[in-house]
């Protein structure tokens, strides 16, 4: 018997054999706008269950698109003060750790040049739009489209301030956040965590391929995850005693916006999708927060080297196809 969690097209997944004797359960649904797939060794379906509401508790606080969730109270309160859930704290914090280590390339602040790029509902509304209109606010694009450069220039998350004893925050005036992948990634170390304290003997969860594994494995050999190479008809088969892997790539989240073709992934420097950007990044690290931080910052174009500093590895993939293995991966492959 195989447990497989096929979430997304681009994302890693659990691939691993049962062993003799193991009693595994899962459950699969949807949440933050993907699907989640939830597996416990040792655990049973009343476990599952909590930790499906406790993700979907985590999409209340965090979604941008329900305008009493903590993310969008924070954005709509022109740097006052702003009471928020104790998971938010987690998220926020976080969040700036990423924006420091990556020396801002992965930027949440980017969120007013993700609605001027046309992303100002979900994904799926978005693809099916055949010309979305400007969001309100939006600057009027240039020739061919483009917006000025630098109009929409991520603030950054210098200016963020966290009260943990009022369980409050507050955005620099000015500043709006989109937790995006980072949240998703984060929501599976939670969950993650989560179940291992309330006693199943390993957890595995996937959120629309940010995959985090802790604990017993089902089967021999450690956690087995498989990673498709976008692109390059490619598969890698990792195992690790615990730890996260996320990708992120433009090639899938893509949609037209007046006339030009449009991705998620926006350069925090220029307020624009990112040109020119590497095709896919792997990133294997210790959580699943900080994989999809690195993920990103490589696909904007980050130097590898940020990975090494904090004892994480991956690859890249190049538009010629070429696919570059960087430090430290092959003690993952099997």
């Amino acid at each position: 018997m195989t447990a497989r969690s096929s979430i997304s097209p681009s994302g890693p997944r659990l691939a691993t054999g049962l062993g003799l004797g193991v009693r595994a359960d899962d459950t699969v649904f949807e949440v933050m706008g993907t699907r989640a797939h939830l597996l416990v060794v040792d655990g049973s379906a009343d476990l599952l269950r909590d930790a499906r509401r406790f993700v979907e508790e985590l999409e209340d606080h965090w979604t941008r698109f329900r305008p009493d969730s903590d993310v969008s109270r924070l954005n709509d309160a022109e740097g006052a003060w702003t009471p928020v859930h104790p998971d938010t704290l987690v998220l926020l914090d976080r969040a700036r750790t990423g924006w420091q280590v990556t020396d801002g390339r992965f930027d949440p602040t980017v969120l007013p040049a993700v609605l001027a790029a046309g992303y100002d509902t979900t994904f799926a509304a978005v693809a099916e739009r055949e010309d979305p209109p400007r969001a309100d606010g939006c600057a009027v694009p240039g020739p061919g489209g483009a917006m000025s450069p630098g109009i929409w220039a991520a603030p950054g998350l210098g200016g963020l301030q966290l009260d943990r004893t009022g369980q409050r925050a507050r955005l620099p005036r000015g500043a709006a956040v989109d937790p995006g992948a980072i949240g998703k990634g984060l929501a599976a170390d939670l969950v993650v965590e989560r179940l291992l304290g309330r006693g199943v003997g390993g957890a595995m969860a996937n959120i629309g391929g940010d995959l985090r594994v802790a604990g017993r494995p089902p089967g021999p050999g450690g956690w087995g995850v498989e990673v498709v190479v976008p692109g390059g008809g490619q598969t890698l088969l990792l195992a690790m005693a615990e730890g996260a892997v996320a990708t992120s790539t433009p090639a899938y989240r893509r949609w037209r916006h007046h006339g030009r073709v449009a991705h998620h992934l926006i350069d925090p420097t220029t307020g624009q999708p990112a040109r020119d950007p590497a095709r896919s990044a792997t990133v294997v690290a210790g959580t699943g927060w900080l994989s999809e931080v690195l993920a990103t910052s490589l696909v904007i174009g980050g130097p590898p080297g940020d990975l090494a500093a904090v004892g994480a590895t991956g690859l890249l993939t190049h538009d010629d196809g070429r696919i570059q293995y960087l430090p430290g991966l092959k003690e993952y492959t099997r």
